[in-house]
């Protein structure tokens, strides 16, 4: 008797879970509430992953795997406008690469010249072209400094 009763409720309970199964969509049930919402690109997450190398003390290697992205990207995908952006400061702040860093700042500005980030690259630009002189002599020193 008791076991009639356990698979009673045991039934009702998958009967109940089936039929909430239906009346939600197929993405909600696999990814959680907010499945709805697409998840991170591949881009997406090639960039965290990146900026995760450059948080742990390793500039090179994230300098290096958003070379790899950018040039795996169109230049009109969304991520491509930060991963300049972040490229250009890796040179620039953490490996002392002006020359560098001026180049993707400059990219940055020709390729996403609407982006939000351009104003911010087009000021580091002229920063580091006034730093490096007209034919950049003055990189190390200005690296050193």
């Amino acid at each position: 008797m008791r076991w009639t009763w356990a698979l009673a409720i045991a039934g009702a309970l998958v009967g109940a879970v089936t039929t909430a199964a239906r009346a939600q969509p197929a993405t909600t049930l696999a990814h959680g509430p907010d499945a709805g919402e697409p998840g991170p690109s591949p881009a997406e997450l090639g960039f965290r992953a990146a900026t995760r190398l450059s948080a742990e003390g390793q500039p090179a290697a994230a300098a290096r795997a958003i070379e790899a992205l950018l040039a795996s990207l169109p230049p009109d995908d969304p991520v491509a406008d930060d991963a300049l952006f972040e490229l250009a400061r890796l040179r620039e702040e953490e490996l002392g690469d002006l020359a560098g860093a001026r180049v993707a700042y400059a990219r940055l500005i020709a390729e996403h010249p609407g982006a939000r980030l351009a104003r911010r690259a087009e000021a580091r630009a002229e920063a580091l072209a006034h730093a490096l002189g007209p034919d950049e002599r003055h990189a190390a020193t200005a690296a050193a400094g």
